[in-house]
C-alpha cells in the first residue's frame, strides 16, 4: 500500500511538472508574425547578404553606408523584436486606400445632398452649411415631393422667371468628417483621421423632372498615426458631372468625377538600434482618383407620412504613382532607411440598401420633417489592397527585390441607423440636422452628426 502511494505521488508530480511546463510555454509563446512582418523579414534575408560582397566603403554614400549598418542590426533583431521595429516597415502607406477614397466619397455625398435639394424644390442660389460626420457616413436625402408645396402662402419660392429663381441653380456644399481606427492590426497601425471637403457647382433644370450639372470640389484629409508614427496629408481637387431624373414617386441619380490629389507622407522612424534611430522620412506624389455612382428611391406616401426604400451602387478607384522618400536628417543615423513605394491601384465597389421613414408637419413657421433611417452597407471588394516597397539605398544587385504590404481586408458588410429632422422655414431658410451611427465594425468607430443651413434667394 505504501508502494502505491509512492507510485501515484511520483506520477502526479511528473504530470504536474509537464502540465505546468505546457502552461508556462503557452504563456510565453510569442505572437505569430503577421504576413507583413514575414514579408519584410524575407526581404531583409534576401537583401542584406548582398552587402557582404567585397565593396570599397569609400564608394558608398553616407546613406548607403548607414543602410548597411542598419541592415545588420535589423537582420539580427527583427525576428525576435518585430514590435519594436515596426516603424521601419512603412505600413503607414496602408491607410492610403480607405482614407484617400474619402475625397471622392465626400464629393458624392455633397452632390447627393444637392440633388436632394433639387427634388425638394430648391432653385436659384443654395449655400449649404458644413456637415459634421463620422469616418464612413452618408448624407441625408429625402425622396419626398417639393417641400414648397406645404409652405404657408407666399413662402413657396416658386420661380418667377428671373435668372436666379428659374432653371439655373448655383450651390455650395461642405463636409467635415472625423473618425479613427481604434487598434493596431496585422495590416494597419492605429490612427485618427479628419476630412473636409467643399463642392461648388451649377445645374440646370430641363423640364420639371430632369436636371444636369457640373461641380468643382476641393478638400483635405489628414491621417495621424498613434504612437508618433507620422501622418499622411492628402490635398485634393476634382471635377464632377451629375444628373437626376425624378418625379413625385421616384428618383434616379447618376454622378461621376475625377481628381488628382497630392499626397504628402511623414513616416517617423524611431527605435533603439546599435545607435538610437530617430528620423522622419518624407514623400510626395500624386494620385488619380475616379468615382461614379447610381442611386434610386421610391417614396410611398400616406398623407403626411412617407416610407422610402433607397438604394445605391458606388465605384471608386485610386491609382498611386511611384515615389521615393527623403530623410529629414540626411547625415544622421537612420538616413539610409528611406523607402521607395511602387505604383498601386486600389478599387472599391459598394452597395447600400436603406429605408427612411418621414413625417411632414406644416406650421405657420414652415415645414418640418422628422425622420428615422437604417442602411445595410455591402463592400463587394472585400480583400486586401497591396503596396510594394523597397529600401532605396539597397545595393544595385538588389534593385529588383521588394516586399509587399497587405492592408486589412475591408469589412464586407455593416449597418448604420439614425434619425434627424429637415426644415424649410417661411422666409427662405432651410436645412437639416441628422445623427447616424455605424454598427458591426470591428476596428473602426464612427458617430455621425450632420447639419446644413441654406438661404434661398428670390423667396
Amino acid at each position: 500500500m505504501h508502494g502505491k502511494h509512492i507510485f501515484w505521488g511520483a506520477m502526479t508530480s511528473i504530470l504536474g511538472t509537464l502540465v505546468g511546463a505546457d502552461f508556462a510555454g503557452a504563456a510565453t509563446k510569442p505572437t505569430p508574425p503577421s504576413a507583413n512582418e514575414t514579408a519584410f523579414d524575407h526581404y531583409l534575408t534576401a537583401v542584406c547578404p548582398t552587402l557582404e560582397a567585397p565593396t570599397s566603403a569609400a564608394a558608398l554614400t553616407p546613406a548607403q553606408q548607414d543602410f548597411a549598418n542598419q541592415c545588420v542590426y535589423l537582420t539580427n533583431n527583427f525576428k525576435t523584436h518585430p514590435a519594436d521595429l515596426l516603424p521601419v516597415l512603412g505600413m503607414q502607406i496602408n491607410a492610403l486606400g480607405p482614407e484617400t477614397k474619402k475625397f471622392g466619397s465626400l464629393q458624392q455625398d455633397n452632390l447627393t445632398a444637392r440633388l436632394a435639394e433639387v427634388r425638394r424644390g430648391a432653385t436659384g442660389v443654395s449655400l449649404a452649411g458644413l456637415t459634421l460626420v463620422g469616418s464612413d457616413g452618408t448624407v441625408l436625402a429625402s425622396g419626398n415631393s417639393r417641400l414648397s408645396d406645404f409652405l404657408p402662402g407666399g413662402a413657396g419660392g416658386d420661380g418667377n422667371g428671373e435668372f436666379l429663381d428659374g432653371r439655373l441653380g448655383i450651390f455650395a456644399n461642405g463636409d467635415i468628417q472625423d473618425g479613427d481606427k481604434i487598434r493596431v492590426t496585422g495590416g494597419n497601425y492605429a490612427f485618427g483621421v479628419k476630412n473636409d471637403s467643399v463642392t461648388v457647382g451649377a445645374d440646370y433644370r430641363i423640364g420639371q423632372q430632369f436636371v444636369v450639372g457640373a461641380a468643382f470640389g476641393s478638400g483635405k484629409t489628414t491621417t495621424d498615426f498613434a504612437n508618433s508614427l507620422g501622418r499622411l496629408d492628402l490635398t485634393a481637387k476634382g471635377v464632377n458631372l451629375y444628373a437626376s431624373l425624378f418625379g413625385t414617386s421616384y428618383y434616379l441619380d447618376a454622378l461621376a468625377g475625377y481628381g488628382v490629389p497630392r499626397l504628402d507622407t511623414d513616416r517617423h522612424i524611431q527605435y533603439d538600434g546599435l545607435v538610437p534611430v530617430d528620423q522622419d522620412a518624407y514623400g510626395t506624389t500624386h494620385l488619380h482618383d475616379l468615382w461614379a455612382g447610381f442611386s434610386a428611391g421610391r417614396p410611398f406616401n400616406w398623407g403626411a407620412f412617407a416610407l422610402t426604400p433607397e438604394g445605391s451602387v458606388n465605384y471608386h478607384e485610386i491609382r498611386l504613382s511611384e515615389f521615393s522618400e527623403t530623410l529629414g536628417q540626411p547625415g544622421s543615423t537612420g538616413s539610409g532607411l528611406g523607402l521607395t513605394f511602387g505604383n498601386a491601384t486600389v478599387p472599391s465597389l459598394q452597395a447600400r440598401a436603406g429605408l427612411r421613414a418621414t413625417y411632414t408637419v406644416s406650421t405657420a413657421w414652415g415645414v418640418f420633417e422628422p425622420n428615422v433611417h437604417g442602411t445595410f452597407i455591402r463592400e463587394f471588394r472585400d480583400y486586401s489592397d497591396t503596396f510594394a516597397a523597397q529600401f532605396q539605398n539597397a545595393p544595385t544587385s538588389a534593385a529588383n527585390l521588394f516586399y509587399v504590404l497587405h492592408t486589412d481586408p475591408p469589412e464586407a458588410h455593416y449597418t448604420a441607423n439614425g434619425g434627424g429632422i429637415n426644415f424649410h422655414l417661411a422666409h427662405g431658410f432651410a436645412g437639416f440636422v441628422d445623427y447616424e451611427e455605424l454598427h458591426t465594425l470591428k476596428t473602426l468607430r464612427s458617430h455621425e452628426i450632420s447639419f446644413s443651413l441654406r438661404y434661398q434667394v428670390g423667396m
